[in-house]
């Protein structure tokens, strides 16, 4: 693990593991497994957040559609209760990261996977859409996740995201 991680200056050569998703396979699909089925993410009380980001969604919203508002669903969950917090949910506009961040602070549950909602029918995250930016393969979710505690460190994991674009057709 040392080769991948933060080595840290101690008599013990303590090595922190690496703060990066693995598995990312795992989030095309709908599973039930936290091991096998879902990217994963060892956190501890290090402050860089590695986002996971979740693209291509292909989606076929009309060319005329007035967006109305987005919510991203994430299907999480943590290895232990309490031990896991968003650390930032933001919408991915032309490949670039938004600024909007809808996380909360309600810890992941822990063991079973849990369906979240962030942003809504008219939460447009800040941002002006056309269904071009959401139909594009560059529109999607980033996500990172945040330890509670001070010492040792868990385990993060999203199984699925979903998004559902909320629009409006006028009828002519």
């Amino acid at each position: 693990m040392c080769a991948a991680s933060t080595c840290t200056e101690s008599p013990d050569a303590h090595c922190s593991p690496a703060n990066v998703w693995t598995n990312l396979v795992a989030v095309g699909s709908e599973g039930t497994d936290l091991e096998t089925d879902c990217a994963d993410l060892v956190v501890w009380s290090d402050s860089y957040p590695d986002y996971l980001q979740v693209t291509d969604f292909r989606l076929e919203v009309p060319d005329s559609a007035q967006i109305t508002g987005i919510t991203a669903s994430v299907r999480h969950a943590a290895g232990t209760s309490g031990t896991v917090v968003d650390g930032g949910v933001h919408l991915i506009k032309h490949g670039v990261v938004g600024r909007a961040d809808r996380s909360n602070p309600t810890p992941w549950a822990s063991p079973d996977l849990a369906n979240v909602d962030y942003g809504g029918a008219s939460d447009l995250w800040n941002d002006t859409w056309t269904a071009a930016d959401v139909n594009s393969p560059d529109f999607g979710v980033a996500l990172s996740a945040v330890f509670t505690r001070g010492a040792g460190n868990e385990r993060a994991y999203v199984d699925i995201v979903y998004v559902t674009v909320h629009y409006r057709l006028s009828c002519d």
